[in-house]
């Protein structure tokens, strides 16, 4: 029999290392395009906010399905906490750029 739970929990942080690494490789490619320095693209939402969701869950997904003690699961689960309020923050950050009228520029765009 297939436990569910486990299933979708293993899930959450495959899925969530599996955004960080694609961000990463988007990343890594889009400074060599440019010739921008890695950090400095790390500073752009276009980065913040996958690494913040990624980060969100895979630290739920290791609270949930790999760690044994209450303790480990209270610690995952609080950083995966810490995260997700991030990326609220990131949200709503981007909500009110949005809402107030100015138009966001592309600034990741690669030039030919």
């Amino acid at each position: 029999m297939i436990d569910w739970y486990r299933l979708a929990a293993n899930g959450l942080w495959i899925a969530g290392l599996s955004v960080i690494v694609a961000a990463s490789s988007y990343h890594d490619w889009m400074a060599r395009e440019t010739k921008r320095r890695r950090r400095d693209l790390f500073r752009q939402r276009s980065w913040q906010l996958p690494w913040t969701a990624g980060m969100c869950l895979t630290c739920v997904g290791w609270g949930l399905s790999q760690a044994s003690w209450r303790w480990e699961t209270l610690i995952w689960l609080a950083l995966g906490g810490w995260f997700a309020w991030d990326l609220i923050r990131l949200l709503a950050a981007r909500h009110r750029a949005d809402s107030s009228g100015h138009r966001r520029t592309q600034t990741n765009t690669v030039k030919p």
